[in-house]
């Protein structure tokens, strides 16, 4: 422990016993167990000089006790207890268990509170005794103690003779001869003395003797003269002198007394204290104590419940300690008297008005009060008054006023959302401590009062100028994870929409970020570590409060890399275009894990021209994303196949050409996907999108690619895929004679299964438009056609022979892309194959009239 101020809410301790090993080193008689830090332990060894600062009477041969003191250094306070033991060798030896923290909590109330408390540590504990010791609650220690305090008897008449002591010599150090059993009599000059009389605080040691000068305590109860020397003597007698043995009388009669602004250091002013102390409290409060005590006639019990009772207990108990007066209120609301409903209801309604009275000096001894009051069952409305007659009496509205307004309306059950009182006080409280309170009302079931807090701060930063976030704020979105448990409780309990929800994070993070929000960094490291509880919910919140696309998908990529399930990718993606989403993945080219929720989301939406107009910009502005789609799916073709097909089919109007229903890619739009130089896998998908007359050109360009990467040069490339890729059939005239007998020709309503429409040239891949130097052989074999009704039947042979070319093609594109393509080696030579179908038709007799073609 350092020398900077100790935690108010933490009490440190450390055993001091004789071992052969001790946690500073060495043997003897020092610390074997503690709750401090090594630099700490080894800084409070030195200030108690190894469990030797207190030394038992026992060491000089007086009697066996326990021996329990209370001291103060600086800052600190510390509360011993020894206790009588042996060393390894029999000798007389002590364990001193030392309670170390606040000297406003570890003081002689405490230890005397504690003289039953069952965590001090005894010699048959040293043994298995752990090194590192837990530290000690302060309220935890505070509550046992008070109770324990309470329940001390009260020896009026030898505690009378001890006061009246002090009450001679206010200022001095005092040896109390009594044994250092008699707790409650020390209790009872700690509680009516502390604070009141001389400057010096009451520190004590019961049964042993301090070696420290500056530990020495003010109160010493030891059996040993020596220790006594120099000391004023206190005992149970009387003094003889009667001003001061009715001062003690009188004192000895009061509960815990209210201590003056200041400590008395003269005799005579303390007595005056004790007679006004008297005065005040004897009237009303011995009505009230008859009253408790079943005693009150029923001329006094109409007397204290009408109006002139009422005025009096107004007037008089405004100036009794609050201690005293909390303690009889206490002990009302346990047993209530009967016949004093107004009494009742004039002591809660004190108690409340005592309790804002007195927070602002100690809330120590104004909790008590508030406690009374709610314990005698005071109401909401009467609350509500106290609250605003005291409010508005202030002349000067102070932070504090306000804190204080807020607390007393939570503590009583005031209604924050509608009491005026509290809006006025909420106006000026920082937002940082609204949310606080929020998530503390909020975690104890008052979500009508949380979400006050969290709208009333979040209007005040609507109106505000300043938009900017603010630091503690964020901060306190770090501590409880983007305040989602807090928000988790407020849905739950009112059954909260996904917009209401989405609209308490957009609080929070306005004001923690303010808007717009760009710190998404910040952000996103505010958000809960265990992702798959939240339901990540609040991911969707963020990206719905960001909106803009780059952000969210900044989000999305977050909640990807906390292994969030497909469904939320796709729910926090939805809210964009299809051309948006393509932007948004364009714009993260290193980051591929949002593909599939992407995919997935252009697969399931149906474009319309105009969108896939965008979805083609974007697409072709960005290479199609495939430098995204390689590096998601290396060892996956099948996957990147997909991709390609997904963007192709949201940019291009795409169908199924074994269907003949005349969609797909035309040879410009293949072209212009060609010109992208993608991979084969982009080939492919080109080709299983590409209409009936683009075929050809897909096969023919992923050829002469390919094959210019296999390192041939392009003018060889275009001399090896030269056009035309089909030969028109040749009519070879003879005489009509040897015509033979036509056969039937099929009705154009009933097609030949598998065959070409016969109200349409039969097509060769590509078409007129996919080759437009064939355009006058198709005229040509039409005229043939008709003419001779045989030479159908030879089209349809040509048909399958060109079918077939194309299927070399294709098989030699495949072995490009599949064999060749994805080697490094030098291509070998190889020698173009060069198919020439050729097919006769032969007419046995002429025609009757030339046609003037084909001659």
């Amino acid at each position: 422990m350092s020398e900077s101020a100790p935690s108010p809410d933490r009490v440190d301790h450390i055993v001091f016993a004789w071992s052969e090993r001790l946690l500073i080193g060495g043997s003897g008689l020092g610390p074997v167990a503690s709750s401090l830090d090594r630099d700490g332990l080894r800084l409070w060894n030195d200030r108690l000089v190894g469990g030797d600062a207190a030394v038992g009477q026992w060491h000089y041969g007086a009697a066996e006790c326990v021996a329990l003191g209370a001291l103060r250094l600086g800052q600190h306070g510390v509360a011993l207890r020894l206790l009588p033991a042996r060393d390894a060798n029999g000798r007389v030896s002590q364990l001193v268990h030392a309670l170390i923290g606040p000297a406003a909590t570890v003081d002689a109330r405490l230890a005397l509170g504690l003289h039953a408390w069952p965590g001090w540590v005894t010699p048959d504990d040293v043994p298995g005794l752990p090194d590192s010791l837990s530290p000690w609650d302060a309220a935890e220690l505070r509550t046992f103690a008070r109770t324990a305090m309470d329940a001390f008897p009260l020896r009026h008449e030898p505690l009378a003779g001890l006061l009246a002591g002090v009450l001679a010599a206010p200022t001095d150090r005092y040896a109390a001869v009594i044994v250092p059993g008699d707790l409650d009599l020390v209790a009872g000059l700690v509680r009516r003395l502390g604070g009141v009389a001389g400057d010096e605080p009451w520190t004590m040691m019961l049964g042993a003797t301090v070696t420290r000068a500056e530990l020495r305590p003010r109160l010493l109860v030891s059996e040993l003269d020596d220790a006594r020397r120099g000391r004023v003597q206190l005992t149970t007698a009387p003094t003889g002198d009667a001003r001061l043995d009715r001062g003690a009388m009188l004192l000895a009669a009061l509960p815990d007394a209210a201590p003056p602004r200041t400590p008395l250091t003269t005799p005579a002013t303390l007595l005056d204290w004790v007679e006004s102390e008297h005065q005040r409290a004897t009237k009303v409060l011995d009505l009230i104590d008859r009253a408790l005590a079943g005693t009150l006639d029923d001329d006094a019990r109409r007397h204290l419940d009408g109006p002139s009772g009422q005025d009096r207990l107004r007037a008089e108990l405004r100036h009794v300690g609050a201690v005293e007066f909390a303690d009889r209120l206490r002990r009302w609301a346990a047993d209530p008297p009967r016949g004093l409903g107004n009494a009742a209801r004039t002591l809660r309604i004190l108690a409340a008005e005592r309790y804002l009275a007195e927070a602002g000096e100690s809330r120590e001894v104004a909790e008590p009060l508030a406690d009374a009051a709610r314990r005698m069952d005071i109401t909401v409305v009467e609350a509500s008054r106290v609250l605003a007659n005291w409010f508005g009496g202030l002349t000067q509205v102070t932070p504090w006023h306000q804190y204080e307004a807020v607390y007393f309306a939570l503590w009583f059950g005031v209604e924050v959302t509608t009491d005026p009182t509290v809006g006025k006080a909420l106006h000026g409280i920082p937002v940082e401590d609204l949310l606080s309170w929020a998530a503390s009302m909020a975690a104890e079931g008052q979500t009508d009062a949380a979400l006050h807090f969290m709208r009333a701060a979040y209007d005040r930063w609507r109106r505000s100028t300043d938009r900017a976030g603010n630091e503690k704020v964020r901060a306190l979105l770090r501590e409880t994870g983007t305040f989602h448990e807090t928000i988790h409780r407020l849905v739950a309990a009112g059954d909260a929409t996904a917009e209401e929800e989405t609209h308490l994070y957009r609080i929070v993070l306005h004001l923690a970020y303010g808007a717009p929000i760009v710190d998404m960094k910040a952000v996103l490291g505010a958000l809960p570590m265990d992702a798959a509880l939240t339901e990540y919910r609040p991911w969707t919140a963020v990206a719905a409060v960001v909106e803009r696309r780059d952000l969210v998908f900044q989000v999305a990529a977050h909640a990807y890399n906390r292994n969030a399930p497909q469904v939320v990718l796709e729910e926090l993606l939805r809210r964009f275009s299809s051309a948006d989403l393509i932007l948004g993945l364009a714009a993260r080219p290193g980051q591929p894990g949002l593909l599939v929720p992407v995919c997935e989301l252009l697969r399931t939406r149906r474009h319309d021209a105009d969108q896939r107009q965008a979805n083609r910009r974007a697409l072709l502005e960005n290479g199609f994303l495939i430098d995204l789609v390689e590096s998601a799916w290396q060892a996956a073709p099948d996957r990147r196949l997909a991709a390609y097909g997904h963007f192709i089919g949201g940019a291009y109007r795409v169908g199924d050409r074994a269907r003949q229903d005349g969609a797909g890619l035309s040879v410009a739009d293949v072209q212009e996907l060609l010109a992208l130089g993608g991979p084969p896998s982009f080939g492919l998908a080109v080709l299983a999108a590409a209409g009936t007359d683009a075929v050809l050109t897909v096969l023919v360009g992923e050829t002469q690619r390919h094959a210019v990467e296999m390192g041939l040069s392009e003018d060889l490339v275009r001399q090896i895929t030269r056009g035309p890729y089909f030969r028109p059939p040749q009519v070879e005239q003879v005489e009509p004679d040897d015509v033979p007998t036509p056969a039937p020709v099929p009705s154009p309503r009933d097609p030949i299964p598998g065959g070409p429409d016969p109200k349409q040239p039969p097509s060769f891949g590509g078409g007129d438009r996919a080759c437009g130097v064939c355009g006058e052989d198709h005229h040509q074999a039409d005229e043939v056609g008709r003419r001779f009704p045989g030479a159908g039947l030879g089209l349809n042979r040509n048909a399958l022979i060109s079918g077939g070319v194309l299927a070399l093609v294709l098989v030699l594109l495949i072995y490009i892309l599949f064999v060749r393509g994805g080697s490094d080696d030098d291509p070998p030579r190889r020698v173009t194959p060069t198919v020439t179908p050729t097919v006769t038709v032969t007419v046995t007799k002429p025609p009757k009239a030339p046609t003037g073609q084909n001659d």
